[in-house]
Parts: C-alpha cells; structure tokens; sequence
C-alpha cells in the first residue's frame, strides 16, 4: 500500500512509507483538471491546466524543481533538466553546459534530433517577449547567449535569488528553434514538437488530453499514457474518483463528503490563504502599539480549527523555499493571544475598526466572524463590509482601506511577494509602512544565492514583521490529495506547475 508523505512544516500525523523505486512498466492514469486552456503555445497559455496538467508536460525545461520521496515539501530545490551543471561567473552571470543526449521528438523522423543551446536562447527570448502572458518569470534575465551548441550564456539584469525557480517554473518551457521558425512562431497545431518525457497523442478541444510515453528514451516514464480530463464539476469529480473512473482528487477543492476518504498528501501552500493588513498611514493603526493589541486578541489556531476545518498554519502570505522559512512557533506564539497586549491595557475600548473582507466562500466569512468576537472581546468595535472579488481585489491594489482580510495576491517566487509587497517602496505596500531596516533585510535576501544565508535572512524578516504587525496570515492553506492503492511512487512537487513527478509513477494491479 502506497501511503501518504509526510509534511515536515505541517504536524500531519500521517506516517511516511518509501517504496524502494524499482517500478513497473505499463498502464495509465486518468486524472481531472480544474482549470483548462485556451492555446497550445506554451508561451502564450499562462494556465496551470495547461503546463502541469495538459500538454504542456511533454516540454523540457533547462531546470526543474526537485520531486522525490526525501523533498519536503514545499520545496523550490532545483535541479538541472536540459543542462548536465551549471557554473557561476558573478552574481548576475551563469555558465550552463547543455546535455547531448536529449532529442526533440519530430514526428515520422528516426534520426536524431538533439535539443541545442540555441533552442534554450531562442525559447527564453521568445519567453521574454512582452507578447508573452508568462514573460514576467523571467523578468531578471537581462541577456542570453548561446556560446555554441554545448554553452548558454545567461546575464541578470541585477543578481536575483529566485533566478533557478524561475527557470525551473514549469511555465518557462524550450521550444524548438526550427519549429517555430517554420511554422512562423504559430505552435497552436496538436502536433507539438517537444523534448521532454511524454507525446501529445489526443487533444480533441473539448476537455480530453491524452499523454503517451516517449518509451524510446532513457528514464522514461514507467506509465504508458497519462489522460487529463476537464472536470470542473467537483461532484463529478468526486463520482468519478468513487466509482474508480479517476485517480487523483484533490480533497480541498471537491464535494465536502470527499473529507471522508483518506488523506495520502497533505501539501503546504505558502503565499495562498487569508491574510490581515492593517493600514499603517492612518490613525489608529499608524500606531504599533494598536496592531499588535489587535494581534494580540486573535486566535489563529482556533480559527484553524474551526473555520478551515484544521488545515492551514501561520505564515506571512509569502511562498518559502523549504520548510525551513516557516515562522518559529514558539516565537509567533507570543505576539497572539497575549492579555499583556490587549487593548484594556492602551486604553482605546470602544475603538472602531473598519473591515473589509472578500466574499470568497464560506471559509473565509467565518474566519473575519472569528476575528471579529475575538477583537470584540477586547474592546474594539469591529465593523465588517464583505465586498465581491473584483471590489477586493481593487483596494488590495490600491490601498483603500482601514483592515484588510481575505486572501492576497498569488505568486511562485518568494521575492515576487517580498519586493513588492514588503518593501518601503514596493509597487502593491497597500499597507502604507515605511521602514528602512525591513527594507534592508529583504534586499539582501533578494541578491542572496546560498540558502542558509537567505534562510536566516527571511527568519529575521518573520521576527521583524511580529514585532511591527503590517500584515499577516493566520491561516495559510493546506492542499489535501489523495489517489488508491494502486499508485506507487507518486511524490508530487506542486510548486510553480511543477510536473516532471508524473514520470516517476508506477501501477500496481
């Protein structure tokens, strides 16, 4: 029996086993999608359906993030794909040697075909592109050079940490330099010219995409076909995954009798859940000491626990690299919770403090109902305004707002979050705070490639915003998966349409 991988941020109480990876040839899976696509350019679609959970899985890429039975998750570890090693020259130059042996897979042509460093120069330029909907992954790429068939030249407009995420992203997909050329960059035909493990065999338009094995190559797939099928019904995917017709569901997003079948994933997303800003340009929250009264008040375990029905966890709404960035819980501990810092003690009872909250679903309404009794009980007099998602997304962007709850702007990479939403001069600091030190610690964790380094980095980042309360995220979301017995080796990295896990799946009758 295959069981479920345990979460090192996360207290999952769910065991670990590791199949020793000597899989079985064969078979296939049938998995649903949420979300579908419009193009088959993979630089043009800019859906997860379509990188992660489509076609786009047949496509290389120069990295990859790390997915195996040791990776805990979440995890933005990478790992060369196209390259064999990298080197780097300075902080915004990298050097990397391209494999020899990977072949683009032409159809109805035997001789081989090898992917070149040219193609990766024209693909990443091509990506660039302002025409491109995924050309700001790859915003810090300044230049790049292929010095032959064997060498990339890569040059950063400035060095960026998030540099290898950012071309591990499973959006940032090589291409065939000849293809595009020939086609005159139109790659909307289904018979994609791709590199990577698997063949686009069936795409019929209306919800059906099916995968074949390039069974030909070294380390391919155990799995013959992988079939995706669009299911946005999540009682249907539910029926589905029950009457064995599909295998894989994730138990978040689908009918709430789902929460009975057996959790074999429980995967932490950082960056993705209700987070709190406190606008810090206006009285009474231009005061510190009246956030952190209002933090003090708010119990986020308990509203864990009974609006999320106990999946989530504390963070600061950014996404981490390992689970190392969680915030310390004997630390965070302390600023919630603590009549040392409730209201009684600054003398404001009765203050008011306006809330908007997006109306998203019914989790994050009794989340802001929780948040206002607990601040009530304090002495505030909270006063909530639900607003639809356009309205919310709009004073997200503008700043127009006292307290802010819902959730926060989604991105892959955590200085995508840190720069521009942390920093003293970011283009979305709605909160309004000014703060030199903050300022100086996410700069340097942005330009830092060593990951302890940056680790200590980004837990002096959590002490500082404890301690100054700009914004939060008392609950941050937890992705629960489960598949039957039959699926051994499945260890998936979810992050940033992360997908080369599929490979490593094997069937057992």
């Amino acid at each position: 029996m295959n069981t479920p991988t345990q979460i090192a941020t996360v207290d999952t109480n769910i065991p670990t086993h590791r199949p020793t990876p000597i899989g079985k040839y064969g078979g296939s899976l049938t998995v649903p999608t949420e979300v579908w696509f419009e193009s088959l350019d993979p630089h043009i679609e800019a859906s997860d359906g379509y990188a992660a959970w489509g076609p786009g899985i047949a496509y290389s890429r120069l990295m990859r993030f790390k997915t195996n039975a040791d990776i805990s998750l979440p995890s933005l570890s990478t790992e060369c794909d196209l390259c064999s090693r990298w080197t780097m020259t300075s902080p915004n130059e990298f050097l990397f040697e391209i494999r020899k042996d990977i072949s683009w897979n032409y159809p109805n042509e035997q001789e081989f075909q090898r992917v070149t460093a040219k193609d990766i120069e024209y693909s990443l330029q091509r990506q660039s592109n302002e025409t491109s909907s995924n050309s700001h992954i790859i915003h810090m790429i300044n230049n790049v050079e292929a010095m032959s068939d064997d060498e990339l030249k890569v040059q950063l407009v400035w060095p960026d940490s998030d540099f290898f995420a950012a071309l591990a992203n499973g959006k940032t997909k090589i291409i065939s330099q000849n293809t595009a050329e020939l086609s005159q960059s139109n790659l909307s035909s289904s018979a994609l010219v791709t590199s990577g493990s698997w063949t686009l065999s069936n795409y019929d338009g209306m919800g059906v995409v099916r995968m074949t094995s390039r069974s030909e190559i070294e380390q391919a797939p155990y799995l013959d076909a992988i079939q995706f099928n669009f299911v946005p019904d999540s009682d249907a995917r539910l029926a589905g995954y029950s009457v064995g017709l599909l295998d894989l569901l994730n138990l978040n997003t689908t009918n709430t009798n789902s929460k009975k079948l057996q959790a074999r994933l429980q995967n932490p997303v950082p960056g993705s859940g209700f987070e709190i800003a406190f606008n810090t340009a206006q009285p009474p929250l231009d005061s510190k000491n009246i956030r952190r009264a209002i933090m003090a008040s708010i119990d986020p375990n308990l509203i864990i626990n009974k609006a999320w029905d106990g999946q989530g966890f504390f963070s600061f709404g950014f996404p981490w690299a390992n689970p190392a960035w969680s915030p310390n819980p004997d630390e965070w501990q302390k600023y919630f919770l603590d009549p040392e810092l409730k209201v009684s003690k600054i003398n404001t009872q009765n203050l008011p403090l306006n809330i908007t909250v997006g109306d998203f679903d019914t989790s994050y309404k009794a989340s802001a109902e929780l948040i206002s009794k607990q601040i009530t009980e304090s002495g505030f007099h909270p006063i909530i305004n639900y607003v639809d998602r356009r309205t919310y997304a709009n004073h997200w962007h503008t700043g127009d707002f006292q307290i802010l709850a819902g959730p926060t702007f989604p991105q892959s990479t955590p200085n995508g979050y840190l720069l521009p939403v942390l920093h003293s001069e970011g283009q979305w600091n709605t909160t309004k705070h000014k703060d030199d030190a903050l300022d100086s610690l996410l700069e340097k964790q942005a330009v830092e490639y060593d990951i302890a380094a940056r680790t200590t980095i980004i837990q002096m980042i959590n002490n500082h915003l404890l301690e100054h309360a700009y914004r939060f995220m008392p609950i941050t979301n937890i992705e629960t998966w489960t598949w039957p017995n039959k699926v051994i080796n499945f260890y998936p990295n979810f992050s940033s349409s992360e997908y080369s896990h599929w490979q490593q799946v094997w069937l057992e009758p």
